[in-house]
């Protein structure tokens, strides 16, 4: 038998057992069909309302700093936050009372029950408004109307309006990313 002059041929699963490979490593999120899909990178411009707390006091994780005050120290808060952008339905700038910017948060039904609840145990005490995890102000949660469940809720502080319409233009986005079933 002569093997010079036969000629050797790659078997098809040698070609394609690396092409499918790739394709599993890459993932199908590279498919042009799912580019304009937004996921959890695209979050941008979380609103978050922090309990705060006494770094003094040895609670482990339990708490963490956010920066962005003024003077460049940590504002000390609970990790976990009081409310989420993840229970804000929808968010548009407003103008408060004093002609200032302000924040309206338009809550789904989970976030109006965490409202109440929270009115009820943290009216006229101060909470840490922070975007994207970083400290913006002080803000004090106000005290419940009797009889009537908010389905919104106005943040007045010190806003500049450029942030409080970017909050607002992602608002929508990021809900519906946060809604997504993990």
């Amino acid at each position: 038998m002569n093997h010079s002059n036969s000629t050797t041929r790659t078997p098809l699963a040698a070609i394609l057992l690396p092409a499918a490979c790739c394709l599993i490593l890459v993932g199908c999120g590279t498919f042009p069909w799912n580019r304009d899909k937004k996921g959890i990178d695209d979050l941008a411009y979380i609103v978050t309302l922090h309990e705060l707390a006494d770094k003094s006091v040895d609670e482990g994780n339990l708490v963490m700093p956010l920066y962005g005050s003024q003077d460049g120290k940590p504002i000390w808060v609970r990790r976990i936050p009081l409310l989420t952008s993840a229970t804000v339905a929808a968010e548009a700038s407003a103008q408060a009372e004093n002609k200032t910017a302000a924040l309206n948060l338009q809550l789904n039904p989970h976030g109006q029950y965490l409202w109440m609840q929270l009115q009820a145990q943290y009216a006229g005490r101060p909470v840490a408004v922070a975007v994207d995890g970083q400290y913006r102000f002080f803000w004090y949660i106000p005290r419940p109307t009797q009889g009537k469940r908010a389905a919104a809720i106005t943040i007045d502080g010190p806003w500049r309006l450029e942030e409080v319409q970017r909050i607002a233009e992602y608002a929508t986005d990021n809900y519906l990313i946060l809604q997504e079933p993990k």
